[in-house]
């Protein structure tokens, strides 16, 4: 540093300076909660979480955050979903910049909702013969829309004999239970 005075006489100062970042990072935008069916998340977003790409998560926002200093951020997803595609995904970012300064965090859930829409089609009635002492192939229910769903199917016989040892009638019950909204 060099001061001059009217006359022209100069003085120099020499000096050490230190810079000191004492502000810390802050967070300028954090997305809102977010809520979405088990269909959307199914269809639009489950394979590509299971690949580990979060990118696709960015259509429902992302942190932005300032410091007047260098930043670090840091992305972290933690999904905590059950086998009917039901629970939440939680986003959360760190800010952290090289001083040290306490760190700036945002997260946000999107909340992944059950849809119950499934739709079941039950054989139709048959009539044939036995071959062999085999009963033929008389088909089974067909459940469509059941993305999140856990459905079990089961079915119990009950035989009349008509003609002893020749013709017999066989009535069969179909139980179809989806466990994802099954209440005991």
């Amino acid at each position: 540093f060099r001061a001059y005075d009217c006359e022209g006489n100069y003085n120099d100062c020499m000096v050490q300076v230190e810079v000191n970042d004492k502000l810390p990072p802050v967070v300028l935008d954090c997305p809102d909660p977010v809520d979405i069916s088990c269909d959307d998340y199914l269809e639009n977003y489950a394979a590509a979480l299971d690949a580990g790409d979060w990118s696709v998560l960015d259509v429902f926002g992302t942190a932005l955050f300032y410091d007047n200093c260098d930043l670090d951020i840091d992305y972290d997803v933690t999904m905590s979903l059950d086998q009917c595609s039901e629970g939440t995904i939680t986003r959360s970012w760190t800010a952290t910049d090289p001083s040290g300064n306490f760190p700036a965090t945002c997260t946000q859930t999107i909340n992944v909702f059950h849809v119950s829409d499934w739709v079941v089609e039950f054989p139709d009635d048959f009539t044939g013969n036995c071959v062999d002492g085999q009963l033929p192939d008389t088909g089974a229910p067909e459940v469509y829309f059941d993305e999140c769903e856990l459905i079990g199917v089961s079915h119990s016989d009950e035989q009349f004999d008509i003609v002893p040892d020749a013709c017999y009638k066989i009535v069969r019950t179909w139980t179809v239970m989806d466990w994802c909204s099954f209440d005991p």
